[in-house]
């Protein structure tokens, strides 16, 4: 056994013949490969620290590279690309101009009674809708501390 592996043993550290042949790699795939890395590397170039705006702003969609390849490289989902935020209803906006009216009379009031006089003046809101609007507007009641 031991004479088995002593006469094998500087084989395993020998290249056979046939994969010799094969390490030979077909200079087009390189050259390829070259110039989708050089327009991937000068895409890159102008990401910086930037926020989302300026990077939906650098897709261009006539660049060779491919929109999605593009945001691979920027890290965004595609589907920032495409989606558009709506806006507030009417009614929310009403809503609003009234809790923000109501808010400049009665700072210390908070979502419950805010909601308790929205119900009074018509509208069916809960406790979470209001809190959403007021968060929205960046409003929050004035609590008055013991200090």
């Amino acid at each position: 056994m031991e004479a088995k592996f002593s006469s094998r043993a500087a084989s395993v550290f020998e290249r056979p013949a046939d994969t010799q042949s094969e390490e030979q790699i077909d200079p087009e795939q390189l050259y390829a490969k070259i110039g989708s890395l050089e327009l991937e590397n000068e895409f890159l170039k102008k990401l910086e620290e930037t926020g989302l705006n300026q990077l939906k702003a650098m897709i261009d969609r006539e660049n060779e590279l491919s929109i999605r390849a593009q945001c691979d490289l920027l890290g965004l989902n595609r589907s920032v690309l495409y989606y558009q935020p709506i806006g507030e209803t009417e009614e929310n906006q009403r809503i609003m101009r009234l809790l923000d009216e109501r808010y400049l009379n009665y700072p210390t009031e908070g979502v419950l009674q805010l909601q308790d006089y929205l119900r009074a003046e018509g509208y069916q809101v809960n406790h979470k809708r209001v809190r959403r609007l007021l968060r929205k507007m960046g409003i929050m009641a004035i609590f008055l501390s013991l200090i």
